[in-house]
Order: structure tokens, then sequence, then C-alpha cells
């Protein structure tokens, strides 16, 4: 009976070793852990191993769904922590850490401690995750890199990186973004890489940006078709390649950009490889006289008003510089007045009329006055129909564009069906 327990006991030690998990090379800084493992092998208590004098740990395998704060723990003087897929959805950041690594798992729950000093990370890497929003992350002050492509963000607030001053990197490319904000200026001094690819962006503000290191921009496969506020001088000093192909950009908008680009030094970095669009330096664009000429009344009775607005906006400019002319000529005999009274020799029979003199300035100022007020209308007034015009264009190709996604999307759905339909028959055909 002894020596069965004892066996049983020797048993039981032998498979607490190999069922816990355990570092490859005990004698490294670096711990390595194949599989992460319950020590029993029956409860699903995970513990880490010992991690004394280790600076790295990574696990490369196992099943977890939370790797909370009593694993954080455990970690001791580790700085850096490397997670492969092991099926989490929940990650709690311990503040001390400098890197963490935890791509292809499934989080959509970023924990953060709430008594914790200021944390030290610069770089987090959550790609192919779940994540729907970047609550908490304004913590991360010394970030350097972070990169979040394939989650499933879909709006952003630039707020949250306001803090982080040293960050360089920053992917959000291939998410469901469609809006971004900015509600105040969002100054990075260090970011050089920043990409939005693949995303849904239809259209965003640059103007709060101030990003003098930005080397690399890719906006490339959007839903783009402008974006305001961009002065590439100003807010970006240190561009050097943007990708802008895989959008619907306006062509005028495209064309004024390009140029901006081009005083800039900027190159365009990729090129779009579609034949059935208008391109301007190989990236495709769009105008309303595309649609106009494709058989949509409704799009070309709109272009026929836009234009009909633009005639009328002409007539009126043409009317107000008559008017100033007219008042230019006022002026004109008026300073030759003012000219020929102030150059007249004061002699006793002929004296000076101060009074008359005041009257002519005063009149010549109020001339000049009224003329710069008209200027100044004119040029806002056209400034306004401009943007008005820009805007309606910009409004009906995004508005086109949505049902043509629509649409798209329709014809799909109505693919499936008729797939679906003949799967039903196949299968009726081989039961009869």
């Amino acid at each position: 009976m002894k020596l069965f327990c004892c066996f049983v006991l020797a048993l039981s030690f032998q498979t607490s070793l190999v069922l816990g998990s355990r570092c490859q090379k005990l004698e490294s800084k670096n711990c390595i852990v194949l599989t992460l493992a319950p020590l029993d092998g029956l409860s699903g208590e995970i513990s880490l191993p010992d991690l004394s004098g280790k600076t790295s740990l990574q696990i490369k395998g196992g099943n977890l769904t939370a790797f909370g704060e009593k694993l954080s723990n455990q970690l001791g003087s580790v700085q850096k922590l490397h997670l492969g897929p092991l099926g989490l959805r929940e990650i709690f950041l311990k503040a001390d850490l400098l890197e963490v690594t935890a791509a292809d798992n499934q989080i959509h729950v970023v924990k953060f401690g709430s008594s914790t000093g200021k944390y030290l990370l610069e770089k987090l890497d959550l790609r192919r995750n779940r994540l729907k929003h970047l609550a908490g992350f304004e913590v991360l002050t010394d970030l350097i890199e972070l990169q979040l492509e394939d989650n499933q963000l879909e709006t952003i607030d630039f707020g949250v990186f306001e803090r982080m001053k040293s960050l360089t990197k920053l992917n959000l490319g291939r998410n469901h973004i469609t809006k971004l904000e900015a509600i105040r200026a969002i100054n990075l001094p260090n970011l050089e890489y920043l990409s939005f690819a693949g995303n849904r962006l239809a259209k965003f503000n640059v103007s709060m940006w101030k990003f003098d290191s930005l080397t690399t921009w890719d906006v490339s496969s959007n839903d783009l078709i402008y974006f305001d506020g961009l002065d590439v001088g100003q807010q970006f000093p240190s561009l050097s390649t943007v990708m802008l192909s895989g959008n619907g950009w306006h062509c005028n908008w495209l064309s004024d950009s390009l140029k901006m680009l081009g005083d800039n030094s900027v190159n365009v970095g990729d090129k779009d490889e579609r034949n059935d669009c208008e391109k301007l330096e190989g990236i495709c664009c769009d105008s309303l006289d595309i649609f106009a000429n494709s058989g949509d009344d409704k799009v070309a009775a709109i272009k026929n008003d836009q234009e009909g607005m633009r005639e009328e906006w002409s007539t009126n400019l043409e009317k107000i510089k008559i008017n100033q002319n007219i008042k230019l000529r006022e002026l004109k005999t008026l300073l030759d007045e003012l000219q020929e009274k102030s150059s007249i020799s004061l002699t006793p029979s002929e004296p000076f009329n101060a009074e008359e003199f005041t009257q002519l300035t005063e009149l010549a100022k109020q001339l000049k006055a009224s003329i710069q007020n008209e200027l100044d209308a004119c040029e806002s007034r056209s400034t306004s129909n401009e943007k008005t015009v820009k805007s309606l264009e910009y409004t009906i190709l995004q508005l086109r564009k949505l049902l043509q996604r629509e649409a798209q999307k329709i014809s799909n759905l109505q693919d499936l069906k008729k797939i679906s339909n003949l799967q039903d028959l196949e299968k009726a055909y081989l039961s009869g």
C-alpha cells in the first residue's frame, strides 16, 4: 500500500513538471515558453514560470482568454512581453513594461492600472485583434511605435495621441475607420510614419495637425474624395512620400493637391492599376463631368444647375466691376481737384478755402473706403461661392459612391441567393 502511494506521489510530481509552464533556457535572461499550460492540467489555473532575473518573456502557444493584472504582477523584472496566438480577449498593461506584442489574438479590451505610476511603454503591437476603440491609451505617453492594423476601429479621436510626443510610427491600417476627429491642435513632433490605408474614410480635416518629422503618409485604399486644410509646407515640412491610390479623389482637388505636393518635393509613391478612370499622375479621380456624361439624368441636371450658378456669379461680378470703375473715376476726379487746391498760391486776393479742402478730402476717403469694402465683399463672395461649389461637388460624388457601394452589396446578395437556390435545386434533384 505504501509503495502504491509513493508511486502515485511520484507520478503526480512528474506530471506537474510536464504540464506546468517553464522557461526553455534557465540560464538566459530571455524566457521562452512553448506552451502555456495549467499547473495540474485540470483546474485551468495558469501561473507563469519563475522569472527572477529575466528581462524578456515570450509565450509562443497555449490557450488563455485573459492576461490580467494577476499574471502581470508575476512578471517581476520582465520589460519585454511577447504573447503569441493564445486566443486572448483581454490584456492588462503593466506600467513598467517597455515593449508588448500580442498580435493575432481576439483582444477587444485593453486594461490599464488605475493607481500605477507613469507608463514606460515604448512599443505596442496589437495587430490583427478586435479592438473597437482606444479608450485609456492616452496614458501611454512614452510610446515610440504603435501598431494597430487589422482591428475593428471605426472612429479615431486624435486627442488620444496628443501627449505621445515621442511617437515615431503610427499604423491604423485596415480597420473600419470612417471618421477622424481632432478637437484641439495636435502636434506630434517626432512622428515619421502614419498610415490609414485600407479603411473607409471619405474625407477628413487636417488643419489641426502639425507633424514636423512626418516623412511617409499612407492614405491609400479608402473612399477619399478630398480632405480639408492641407498645407504641406506648414503642417508636414519633412514629408517625402505619400500614397494616394485606391480612392475616389475629386479631380480638381487632386490636381491642386498634386501641384502642392510637387512644389514641396513630395513624391507620390504609388499608382492606380485600373484603366477605367481618369488619371492624374497615375492616380484615379472623378468629376461631375464624368457622371454627367454617364447617362445619369439627375447628375446631369445638377451639373447644369451648377453651371447656371457659376454664370450668374460671373454676371454679378461683372456688374460690381463696372460699378467700381465708375467710383474709381469719381475718386480720380476728386484727387485731381485736391491736387489743384493744394498747389494754389496763397495770396490775399485768392485765399485758401480750408473748409472746402477738408470736405473734398473726407469725400475722397469715403469713396476709397467704399471701393475697398466692395472689393473685400466681392472677394469674400467669390471665395464663399467657390467653396460652396466644391462642397456641392464633393457631396454629390460622395453620395454617388455610396449608392454604388450599396448597389454592389445588393448585387452580391442576389448572387448569393442564386447560388443558394441552385444548391437547393441540386439537393432536391439528388434526393429525388
